[in-house]
């Protein structure tokens, strides 16, 4: 099991950043990974390339407006993501980014994971978080 957490605070209002982040076809904006996203059967279908490495996946999305939260659960495989937001005052939000993926049990998978996922999705959140940061003037980051 890998589990990841990023924070940051944006510059920017609470129900901004939620609006912005509740419509998954904002993700190719947020999400470097992501190259294109449509509804397919009640969920999300991406189309994604990280490292020349292209894969698809079909996701929930589900949005809380009053939690100001949106999980995400990839319907392929155990993984979860979870971006959380909380007001900073006035004009700012601190995002919480959590990935939790599970790779496949036994020595194969915990080998995967140790040697090539955990950079992936390492760098996943960076990349993310750093996008996020970009659209909204981030005013600092903690990994």
């Amino acid at each position: 099991m890998l589990d990841i957490e990023r924070s940051t605070v944006l510059a920017a209002g609470i129900d901004e950043v939620f609006a912005f982040l509740r419509d998954p076809h904002n993700m190719p904006q947020w999400n470097p990974a992501c190259r294109e996203v449509s509804e397919r059967g009640g969920g999300w279908h991406l189309v994604c390339d990280s490292h020349g490495y292209k894969y698809e996946l079909d996701v929930t999305w589900e949005p809380d407006a009053e939690a100001h939260r949106i999980r995400s659960r990839n319907l392929g495989m155990e993984a979860s993501t979870d971006l959380e937001l909380e007001p900073q005052g006035e004009g700012a939000t601190k995002l919480t980014y959590r990935g939790r993926y599970e790779m496949g049990k036994g020595v194969v998978g915990w080998m995967s994971e140790k040697l090539f996922w955990s950079r992936m999705f390492q760098e996943r959140a960076d990349n993310v978080m750093a996008a996020l940061a970009q659209i909204f003037f981030a005013q600092e980051s903690h990994g």
